[in-house]
């Protein structure tokens, strides 16, 4: 009997395991598209991948760019992004916690981790999620936002509202 509740509970925790794996393998996926046609847009101003785009265009006022920079200046800008993604045991709550760890200009990633913890939230999952991290890695930059506020946003988000990226911007804390 001990033995068969050992069994039981091994296959648990291993399945639970392959369900934030696939969580954080579908997470890291969508954020390299979205930081893909982030850069499309951040270098090119009639990119039209909504809300993508608008948050390029806010970038690119924040980090003094504009239509007319040169384009070396904008490919080393493009060049210079990067983003690691993490599921993990969370310190605050029961459950796990995620973290997305961008690089690329603070102005840029104060633009784009909206987008990025919409994307976290909008992800189907099985396991419970306390809170969504976003750091920005060259200025350890860090924004949060419990998973429990930003999953009604998220719906909104995929179901195209445009108003959903700004309710986000709001609704990080940012330290």
């Amino acid at each position: 009997m001990v033995s068969l509740l050992a069994t039981i509970s091994s296959a648990n925790g291993a399945t639970q395991q392959r369900r934030m794996d696939d969580y954080e393998s579908a997470l890291r996926a969508r954020i390299e598209e979205r930081l893909d046609e982030f850069r499309v847009a951040l270098q090119n101003p009639e990119a039209s991948a909504e809300p993508v785009a608008h948050a390029a265009a806010r970038a690119r006022a924040r980090v003094g760019e504009s239509v007319t920079d040169d384009a070396p200046h904008q490919t080393s800008l493009s060049n210079s992004f990067g983003s690691v993604v993490r599921v993990y045991e969370s310190n605050d709550g029961k459950g796990q916690d995620v973290e997305i760890r961008l690089t690329m200009p603070i102005g840029a990633f104060l633009e784009f981790a909206p987008i990025a913890a919409l994307e976290a939230a909008s992800i189907p999952h099985k396991f419970p999620v306390v809170y969504i991290y976003l750091r920005e890695e060259t200025t350890d930059r860090v924004a949060r936002v419990a998973f429990r506020d930003a999953e009604p946003i998220a719906g909104r988000y995929l179901a195209g509202d445009k108003g959903a990226v700004d309710e986000m911007r709001a609704a990080l804390i940012w330290h």
